[in-house]
């Protein structure tokens, strides 16, 4: 028996049984999608099911988190890691973000953080994948808060030290 899908390589399986067959089949490197069952029978006619299951994707697992690292600060730049996944991903995507919101156009694995982001809780959202895995949840994670300016810094005067 042959499990057959359009741009797939076949996945052989092994038949056993008597009036009831028992078909046994890896389907860890199957694609996600729509499966066919080609039964050819020796010296009997052959039979298809078009469509006769369906495999769908396991989504990728977060087994440690991802982690931002770096400067909190207006001009500071804060790092995504991309934390462990099982199995391990083949690519990331990251969307930082601002007290919740999206921050248009900030999509690297680094970010500098502007001005007009001062005060605000900045967090990026990490996405993984990996061929024939669904796409994972999204990871978000949290990080400091950018420092409101207080006014300009004390100037120092000669011999002294400014009051805290």
């Amino acid at each position: 028996m042959t499990l057959t899908r359009t741009g797939a390589p076949s996945i052989n399986a092994t038949v056993r049984g008597g009036t009831v067959l028992t078909a046994t089949a890896g389907l860890t490197t199957g694609t996600p999608g729509a499966w066919t069952i080609v039964v050819r029978p020796a010296g009997g006619r052959v039979a298809t099911l078009g469509g006769a299951f369906t495999v769908t994707a396991a989504p990728l697992k977060v087994t440690r988190g991802p982690a931002v690292s770096g400067a909190v600060r207006v001009g500071g730049t804060v790092r995504a890691g991309t934390g462990t996944w099982n199995p391990t991903p083949t690519a990331y995507a990251y969307q930082w973000t601002a007290n919740g919101a999206v921050i248009k156009g900030a999509t690297g694995s680094a970010y500098v953080i502007p001005a007009s982001l001062r005060g605000a809780r900045p967090a990026v959202i990490v996405t993984a994948w990996r061929p024939n895995r669904a796409v994972s949840t999204a990871v978000t994670v949290g990080y400091g808060v950018t420092p409101v300016n207080r006014g300009s810094p004390a100037t120092p005067t000669a011999g002294r030290c400014p009051a805290p």
